[in-house]
């Protein structure tokens, strides 16, 4: 996980965050291949919180890493922040008979990051 500008976001100041995403290996797992969702939290909050905010992810580029999940994010307030990414295997849609390609099948998972947001 990367935040613009060196990993040091600042409150009320537009930053975009991104996510190297891969398969066990090394392959890249793309945003087009997953049902992605960012959620972010003020920290600390209860375990049944709503998250503070859910930006929509878009596939960037970072690190030579093309495709990955990304999004432009403005944190509120100065302190910590979870960031928290989950994702599952995009399937085919219900009515149809084809199968998942073996490549694109992956376990869902669920990432936790912690931020500190500066003034």
């Amino acid at each position: 996980m990367h935040i613009e500008p060196h990993d040091d976001p600042h409150a009320g100041k537009p930053t975009t965050a991104w996510f190297i995403t891969t398969h066990r290996g090394g392959r890249i797992l793309t945003l087009a291949k997953c049902n992605c969702r960012l959620e972010i939290y003020k920290v600390p909050h209860d375990r049944n919180a709503q998250p503070l905010l859910t930006p929509d992810l878009v596939a960037v580029t970072g690190d030579n890493y093309q495709g990955i999940p990304g999004a432009k994010i403005t944190f509120p307030q100065v302190g910590a922040y979870e960031l928290k990414l989950s994702g599952s295997p995009k399937y085919p849609p219900k009515n149809s008979h084809r199968e998942l390609p073996y490549n694109d099948r992956f376990t869902p998972f669920t990432l936790t990051y912690k931020v500190i947001v500066l003034p």
